[in-house]
């Protein structure tokens, strides 16, 4: 053997010798390099090198190998740069081939304990490789590629459901290895953890599906806060089906379930169940809580409120579309749930829900609920259409003329009738539906009837009338010094009058020569929900001087938004949003100085409120719309606090806004100035994340949110 001497320090050089040599001899000079720590020089072929010797000695994955002498040796250094380029082979390599996970825990465990103790955010990318290679190694070991992963208990050392086999060796072979796996990912979940803290920008970064389905696998029995961020980051991505597998189907439901049980929004799940059917899913994967809605109770209520909502019609316009007749076939088994009553607000889903109920109750084996589900969807689509409309109606009829359906259409009809305010022809309507049931005549009878008194109600435009005149009155100010940066009579333009109209494309403000249009539904909802005549004026002054600020921006219409977000600006249209919400306050004072700043703040953010994230947005656009409700809040309690924070002085004329990850960690408080300054931040709990990135999402209220932000805001950032 060549002594080290003759390679006068050139160890690249002396471990490519090395590599051809008995392992015997390759473990001599690779101990020594490890000793006088010269392996340093070359890292990456040292460890290249000792994993060759490792396998050809039968050391791989034990205590003994060379690779578990380098972790240990590593162990307590300050993770640097070079580490990127050997350490995830070296994790690979430490779980390549022990018979039991317990053999290699005692270098393992102290080496995930290490790294996640003294990693930092900016080594994200070299977790995330670590995480990535031994995913890899996972998914590729023979036997177990791909598991079929049946529940949550798998992960707590049961077995997968695997195919019976005769050969009792190779079925204690994939017993074995899956016991292995069970136990390797436990030994990862400290890494599992400050990924979904600290490696946010890794996570949201295109191809870490299966990264974060590996973060799944390892929480799969933690927090359901935790797993609902890693679903949050999953829906992130433009490609979720990529990370999450068929294979990995009763995975998700069962984390699907605990997240839901916990306060989840039914809307995230069914977001990345349409994203899993576009990709690899197939129907019957996406609809599998209806299968078993007794042991998925909540996924299957979450399914059924994205079908009745119409959140899955993104998906229904391919010609081979399976995934609604597939869904409500199944829904079909069970009679609608009595504890949360559906209710559809478009005709669109309903309808399509009628034609797969009529084609399901014709064939041979029907699913056991069609008459329940009939008459629940008669009373839905009266209830959308009413009962004075007679062509509306006649889709009734098709139903009427399948076995089992009629009376349940008759039933249905006879309830409608019984709520609505009787007409001379009520009772004879009912008498016919009383003799012949629900057979295709009655139900003609029935329909050439008056069965609903006329609707002679115009619309009320005087209820506008009085805003209309403060809108003027604002444009006639004698507007002289700028506000919060702005020009007003620049602002205003040539503008002299106000109007409300019906504008398209979603546009809430347009000027028409000396005329300033405004979208008149966005007003109307407001005179219809707001009972206050005071809070009504602020909350309309504030809005009609947001959006015209908005114009001021550049982004008035609807368009220019659309822009922004498919260019991926959503945290951009959050600034401008900020912004053009304290232009609003700082105007709306202005024209009422009675109002206070901190009182139109705090109005904002109750409004906001009143307008949750719904099927129309985005995951990103719902981050967007959290980001800027905690944002004015919290502008809002500073300006309101009893003691004054030792920033505020760097407060001036701007606003407070926040800044935070969806999966937890840091939270910073910031003010707009200028300069643009952190002068505060807080870490966030799991559970204190989850809480905040479902606070804008539609579900059913369970306690005052406000209240329940203000106290994490006023804790968080100590504000008394």
């Amino acid at each position: 053997m060549i002594p080290a001497k003759a390679f006068r320090g050139n160890v690249a050089s002396q471990l490519h010798y090395a590599a051809g040599l008995s392992p015997e001899e390759a473990s001599v000079i690779l101990e020594s390099r490890l000793e006088d720590q010269m392996w340093t020089a070359a890292a990456a072929l040292w460890v290249e090198v000792a994993c060759g010797v490792d396998r050809r000695s039968g050391r791989s994955g034990m205590v003994t190998a060379l690779v578990a002498r380098l972790a240990r040796q590593l162990m307590g250094s300050p993770i640097s740069a070079d580490l990127h380029d050997f350490l995830p082979r070296v994790f690979a390599e430490l779980i390549a081939d022990p018979s039991t996970a317990a053999s290699i825990g005692p270098v393992l465990d102290p080496l995930v304990g290490w790294i996640a103790l003294s990693a930092k955010a900016g080594d994200a990318g070299l977790v995330a490789k670590i995480l990535n290679a031994t995913w890899s190694h996972l998914s590729s070991v023979p036997g177990i590629r791909d598991p079929p992963i049946k529940n949550l208990s798998q992960f707590l050392g049961l077995l997968s459901q695997v195919e019976p086999s005769k050969d009792r060796t190779a079925q204690g072979q994939i017993e074995q290895e899956q016991r292995r796996r069970t136990d390797l990912l436990r030994s990862f979940v400290p890494l599992a953890h400050w990924m979904i803290e600290k490696g946010a920008a890794e996570l949201r970064q295109p191809g870490q599906g299966p990264l974060l389905v590996m973060l799944l696998e390892c929480l799969a029995e933690g927090k359901p806060a935790e797993l609902q961020l890693v679903l949050r980051f999953l829906s992130l991505h433009a490609r979720p089906n990529e990370g999450i597998g068929p294979q990995h189907m009763e995975l998700f439901w069962q984390v699907a379930e605990r997240v839901l049980a916990e306060g989840a929004p039914g809307t995230l799940i069914c977001e990345l169940v349409a994203s899993m059917y576009r990709g690899n899913w197939w129907a019957e994967h996406c609809a599998h809580p209806l299968e078993a809605p007794k042991k998925l109770p909540r996924a299957s209520q979450a399914i059924l409120q994205g079908l009745v909502d119409g959140r899955f019609e993104a998906i229904a316009h391919n010609a081979n579309e399976r995934f609604h007749p597939v869904t409500w076939r199944l829904a079909f088994h069970h009679p609608p749930g009595q504890s949360k009553p559906l209710r559809f607000l478009e005709v669109s889903p309903l309808s399509r829900a009628l034609e797969i109920l009529g084609t399901a109750a014709s064939e041979p084996n029907a699913p056991t609920a069609v008459a329940d589900w009939a008459h629940y969807l008669v009373k839905e689509w009266i209830r959308l259409h009413g009962l004075r409309a007679r062509k509306d109606l006649e889709p009734l009829l098709k139903l009427t003329a399948l076995p089992g359906l009629g009376a349940a259409v008759a039933i249905g009809l006879e309830e409608a009738l019984e709520a609505a305010p009787s007409t001379d022809d009520t009772p004879l309507a009912l008498r016919i539906l009383n003799e012949l049931g629900g057979s295709p005549d009655a139900l003609r009878a029935v329909l050439t009837l008056e069965l609903e008194r006329p609707d002679f109600t115009h619309r009320n435009t005087a209820s506008l009338s009085w805003l209309q005149d403060e809108f003027r009155r604002v444009l006639h100010l004698p507007w002289t010094e700028p506000v919060f940066g702005i020009d007003l009579p620049g602002m205003f333009q040539e503008a002299r009058d106000v109007r409300f109209m019906n504008l398209p494309q979603e546009d809430q403000v347009e000027v028409r020569g000396d005329c300033v249009i405004l979208h008149e539904p966005s007003y109307q909802q407001m005179v219809a929900s707001i009972s206050d005549r005071e809070e009504l004026l602020a909350t309309a002054m504030l809005y009609f001087l947001h959006e015209w600020v908005h114009v001021q921006q550049n982004i008035g219409q609807k368009r220019m938004v659309d822009l922004l977000r498919e260019a991926g600006g959503e945290s951009t249209l959050m600034q401008l949003d900020l912004s053009a919400d304290h232009a609003a306050t700082q105007l709306t004072r202005r024209v009422e100085p009675r109002w206070s700043l901190a009182w139109l703040k705090g109005l904002q953010s109750r409004s906001l409120l009143s307008y949750p994230a719904g099927r129309g947005h985005t995951t990103a656009s719902r981050g967007r719309k959290t980001t800027r409700l905690i944002s004015l809040r919290l502008d809002y309690l500073v300006r309101t606090a009893s003691r004054t924070p030792g920033w505020f002085s760097k407060l001036g004329e701007g606003y407070v806004f926040v800044d935070l990850s969806p999966g937890g960690g840091a939270m910073f408080l910031l003010v707009s100035g200028p300069p643009l300054s952190v002068v505060d931040h807080t870490r966030l709990s799991s559970e204190q994340t989850a809480f905040l990135t479902a606070i804008m999402d539609e579900r059913e209220e369970k306690g005052d949110r406000l209240t329940d932000l203000d106290a994490l805001l006023r804790i968080s950032f100590r504000i008394s």
